[in-house]
């Protein structure tokens, strides 16, 4: 894999994440629209169950969108498993595990936002929180800005598709081993070579969410 090739997956990759994040953003937006709209105009517990039966499918939407935003990558990346069979379909339990962790940060967010609901109404104030406030946990229960969230949740689901269905290519030729291929050659992991079989194991370490790292051939 050329460094232009690289170039051009990690362009596209960022660019779909940007796309990804760009919708989320539109669907927190729209949990805080909810949010503020039946504030004003019902302060009280019916309020709350009102704004949490209106964004009930909100987070079902967001995964539908996380769907479709992965598919659109795979079919837009330049060099995706071409080096291998391009009709391959990408591990649907890796697409599944996507998909659905999307839409759990989506609860959460819809969630957080009626806890919000309820301490305003405990506190008896007249004001919703500010919109942009809402944020998200991950799985570590570290609290992170949406924005970002959704962003690293996207590019990391990404690159993993693009990995696994490297690693996929390589066993189905019947390599054991792959190497890492860094955007930048002078980082200290650029040409590692690894076991496939230990491929789970450094995944999330070497192929973080803000990794620019792939795997390759290694020979």
């Amino acid at each position: 894999m050329s460094a232009s090739h690289v170039d051009e997956i990690f362009l596209s990759l960022d660019k779909s994440a940007e796309a990804f994040t760009a919708d989320m953003e539109l669907v927190v937006a729209s949990i805080e629209g909810i949010y503020h709209r039946v504030y004003r105009s019902e302060p009280s517990v019916r309020g709350l169950n009102r704004f949490l039966s209106e964004t009930e499918q909100i987070p079902a939407a967001a995964a539908r969108l996380a769907g479709t935003a992965f598919d659109r990558f795979q079919e837009s990346t330049p060099f995706f498993r071409t080096a291998f069979n391009p009709e391959n379909p990408a591990n649907p339990q890796t697409l599944s595990l996507a998909v659905s962790q999307i839409q759990s940060a989506t609860e959460g967010v819809r969630l957080q936002a009626g806890r919000r609901f309820r301490a305003a109404l405990v506190s008896r104030s007249s004001i919703a929180p500010p919109t942009g406030s809402l944020r998200v946990l991950n799985r570590a229960g570290q609290s992170f800005n949406a924005r970002e969230m959704f962003f690293l949740m996207g590019r990391k689901a990404m690159l993993d598709l693009f990995n696994e269905a490297q690693i996929d290519g390589l066993q189905a030729e019947g390599q054991q081993t792959a190497r890492v291929i860094q955007r930048d050659p002078s980082h200290p992991l650029h040409g590692k070579v690894f076991a496939i079989e230990d491929y789970p194991e450094i995944q999330n370490k070497w192929f973080h969410p803000r990794s620019n790292a792939l795997v390759g051939r290694s020979n």
